[in-house]
């Protein structure tokens, strides 16, 4: 039986909590049905442009402007933090 996740391309963004060189962002990486993105800011420094939600503008808003920028009509943004 095959789940809806597995049916499903999933966009990650590091916003660089971790280093690029940890297991988990490596093994995501290298994860078939996943596109990575890298900010281009360090964490330390704030997104160039806010959000149109509350977001924390070192974390959140960094997705956001990916989102905004390699995003499509029906997909969903969903957060999640260590």
């Amino acid at each position: 039986m095959e789940f809806l996740f597995e049916k499903l391309n999933y966009h990650c963004v590091n916003v660089h909590v971790l280093k690029e060189s940890d297991k988990r962002v490596v093994n995501l990486k290298d994860h078939p049905s996943i596109s990575y993105y890298s900010s281009p800011q360090p964490f330390a420094a704030m997104a160039l442009s806010k959000a149109p939600v509350p977001s924390n503008q070192h974390y959140d808003a960094k997705v956001w402007e990916q989102l905004v920028k390699y995003g499509q009509d029906g997909d969903l943004w969903w957060n999640v933090a260590r």
